[in-house]
């Protein structure tokens, strides 16, 4: 930017602008080429159908991308069974890549399809994704903010005559990366977060850094837990054992969901297939762990989760209760999972979205994460339009339940006692 500066002649008096005013010109003439420049500097091509799809994902990894364990080609390969299933779409990938270096900058898995009239491009979620994120190369510029308008016009452009783009629970950086779609100005907080924590040294030091409360609570459990027998943690190795966990974790989960009374999706024959053929498929590749905990080979919690890029994401944990439920075998068993994956250096844990307090409990960060809904035709405004309004709406309903729970909160903290950490939910989780 050329700031223009007024000298004053102190023979004459008068105002020297001159070369300022034509600095200030020649940068206006060439403000319309740098833009142009910009804009011009990425170029999108986009991918149909299954095939082409998981192929270029696996060509992207191949070229160093980073990206999420939800969008990578082993991930899409089982959740385009339930895009299929549901007729929901054609699966396509949008790839972007920058013409001045030469290298890929993202590239984003999506599905097209129709519904309520109008064509839509969302994320692969098919209701098992927790985030939706590009795969980003190494051709993102470290000025995102400055380029995240010409990399969007290169994105929805590749996309032609989409009425909506719908992308929700957008992480803002990818392994440290700036995802790009999450600048854009119409991004608003997703009404989720994500939740992860990293483990800088051993489990028993991050225990310990947690403060000496969380430190003598797992201490005491596991002590519980030794006196009732033998503990025994354990990945399970074959597809038998996996299957049998995977149908214990499913029991577990609907019972105390359907128990609740809460709308529980996960026992729906899609999804089911889904989560159990991940894991039979990818047990061997490390892709996929079901871990065990038992006291006496008597299995009392089980957790799901996936491994990819250096990150362990929970995605679904369970426990039997009843009389366990003193001793915390859902918070003992991602303790566990937290050795396990530590010993094979892997340090950074995702706990997935949902405000759970065994997440709470267990030391995590809530990270932002946003949603982006854009009208690509007339068509289309309407329908962004009402969904910008139920957003709002739903924030000041946020506000005003908050504002309930701290109002109760303070009429009865007077005559509360401090005890150990709240159990409810311990290692419940609808991920």
């Amino acid at each position: 930017m050329v700031v223009a500066v007024a000298r004053i002649d102190a023979a004459t008096g008068k105002t020297e602008l001159a070369s300022a005013r034509v600095a200030v010109q020649s940068a206006a003439a060439e403000r319309p080429r740098a833009d142009a420049l910009v804009r011009d500097r990425f170029v999108a091509r986009r991918f149909n159908g299954r095939d082409n799809v998981l192929s270029g994902l696996s060509a992207v990894v191949a070229e160093g991308a980073a990206g999420l364990a939800f969008q990578s080609a082993e991930w899409i390969e089982h959740a385009l069974a339930i895009i299929q299933h549901r007729g929901i779409g054609e699966p396509v990938l949008i790839r972007i890549d920058d013409t001045v270096t030469g290298e890929l900058v993202l590239a984003m898995p999506l599905v097209v399809g129709r519904r309520r009239g109008l064509t839509f491009a969302e994320g692969i979620d098919a209701s098992v994704a927790d985030y939706c994120a590009p795969l980003v190369g190494h051709g993102m510029p470290t000025d995102v903010d400055a380029v995240a308008g010409a990399i969007w016009s290169a994105f929805s452009g590749a996309l032609g005559d989409v009425d909506v783009i719908a992308l929700d629970k957008i992480p803002e950086a990818v392994v440290g990366k700036a995802t790009a779609l999450a600048a854009h100005p119409l991004a608003r907080d997703s009404k989720f977060r994500g939740n992860r924590l990293e483990i800088a040294d051993t489990v028993d030091a991050f225990v310990a850094l947690r403060g000496k409360r969380y430190r003598k609570e797992a201490e005491r459990c596991r002590r519980r837990l030794e006196e009732m027998g033998t503990v025994r943690f354990r990945r399970m190795a074959s597809a038998a054992e996996a299957e049998a966990a995977y149908r214990q974790l499913e029991t577990w989960q609907r019972e105390r969901h359907l128990d609740a009374g809460h709308v529980y999706c996960l026992d729906e024959p899609d999804i089911r297939h889904f989560y159990l053929d991940l894991a039979l498929a990818h047990l061997d590749t490390g892709f996929v762990s079901i871990f065990e905990l038992a006291v006496d080979d008597v299995p009392i919690a089980i957790l799901y989760g996936t491994e990819h890029q250096g990150t362990f994401t929970l995605l679904r944990i369970a426990d039997a209760g009843g009389v366990w439920k003193p001793v915390s075998p859902g918070r003992m068993v991602v303790l566990e999972m937290m050795r396990y994956e530590v010993a094979r250096d892997v340090r950074s844990i995702d706990m997935g979205i949902g405000d759970y307090p065994f997440k709470r409990w267990i030391g995590c960060e809530p990270y932002r994460l946003v949603d982006l809904v854009v009208a690509r035709s007339i068509k289309g405004r309407p329908y962004v339009a009402l969904d910008r309004l139920k957003s709002w709406a739903r924030r000041h309903e946020q506000l005003r339940r908050a504002f309930q729970q701290i109002k109760r909160f303070s009429q009865g903290r007077a005559g509360k006692s401090g005890g150990s950490e709240p159990r409810d939910g311990d290692g419940q989780d609808e991920s």
